[in-house]
């Protein structure tokens, strides 16, 4: 039996079934190492990077025009979202790429290589074993190996594709590397990622709340599984207890967080939608917003968001047993 911390697992991936007419190829090489500047192989000039977003290419081999590539699209595309944020945050946005649609491809297209993972193990509903995980820590490999024959894109976006499930620890993969061995833009695409695959649901378990899925990124951090920083970083920009998020209130009444409040990053800005007598409150009545920082009222704990099924924080979560 072996135990792994709860980012080791591709929660960036989507388990996609592979129906794509244009599939991958059977054996995708195998490479142990990336170099810090990949040279782009002159075959590959049959394939373009668009700043549209789209790959194009006639012997491109990436599922992205079907329902297949649709949904790591679609993830791909919050994960940017928040990846861009974080890399203003930590003043990365000018260090990595000019070019902003080069940015936006490392959130699209990190995780492509699980198209090359047997579709049972991404379908899997329970915990893959040692070994068949094994198989998914290759897939950063299949996606730096595709990503290089891409004509026109940076090779550093390859570069932070293959080392985004590295962890400051040396826990991660495919190279367990730590520390500043690690592209520093991969640490905050994992953060990005991270985030995004815990609050979205997988085959074992449902999704986590905004605020759990936050404070469960706070613990990894302090274990070094994720960038301690950019974790800070990302807790500035959504806060402790994420907008939208409903909570109650140490007078009984519950409440929305409306907006972050500076540094307060464990009381927001939040609009009192229900009083405690169970009355519904006006939206219109300023005196329902209510700043925690300059009020006795305190926000005590987060309230389940209606009709969506939420895990809460667990500490046994941020490990994972295989046997």
């Amino acid at each position: 039996m072996t135990t792994e911390t709860i980012a080791n697992e591709p929660i960036g991936s989507l388990p996609v079934p592979r129906t794509s007419s244009l599939a991958p190829v059977q054996n995708p090489p195998q490479q142990t190492s990336l170099p810090n500047t990949a040279p782009l192989p002159s075959e590959a000039s049959d394939v373009e990077f668009s700043t549209s977003g789209l790959i194009t290419g006639k012997n491109l081999s990436f599922p992205i025009y079907d329902k297949s590539g649709l949904l790591l699209v679609a993830q791909g595309a919050v994960v940017t979202s928040r990846f861009k944020e974080l890399l203003v945050l930590r003043g990365m946005h000018k260090v990595m790429v000019s070019n902003t649609d080069a940015k936006a491809m490392c959130g699209l297209l990190h995780d492509w290589g699980m198209t090359y993972v047997p579709e049972q193990l991404r379908h899997a509903k329970r915990v893959l074993t040692r070994i068949e995980f094994l198989e998914i820590q290759k897939h950063p490999i299949y996606t730096a190996n595709m990503l290089q024959r891409i004509w026109g894109l940076p090779p550093q976006v390859a570069m932070i594709c293959y080392q985004v499930h590295e962890c400051p620890s040396g826990t991660g993969y495919p190279r367990r590397r730590k520390g500043n061995s690690i592209h520093p833009c991969a640490a905050i695409l994992k953060v990005a990622d991270a985030y995004i695959a815990l609050t979205s649901p997988r085959p074992t378990r449902p999704p986590l709340s905004p605020a759990a899925a936050i404070e469960c990124l706070v613990h990894m951090a302090a274990r070094k599984v994720v960038d301690n920083a950019t974790a800070r970083a990302l807790l500035k920009v959504l806060s402790q207890f994420p907008i939208g998020s409903l909570v109650q209130l140490s007078d009984g009444s519950k409440a929305q967080v409306l907006r972050r409040n500076g540094d307060n990053y464990h009381m927001p800005i939040v609009q009192v939608l229900e009083k405690a007598k169970g009355t519904q409150a006006d939206p219109r009545d300023e005196s329902c917003i209510i700043d925690p920082s300059k009020s006795k009222v305190k926000i005590v704990r987060v309230l389940p968001t209606p009709g969506r099924r939420e895990l809460e924080f667990n500490p046994d979560m941020l490990v994972v047993k295989r046997s």
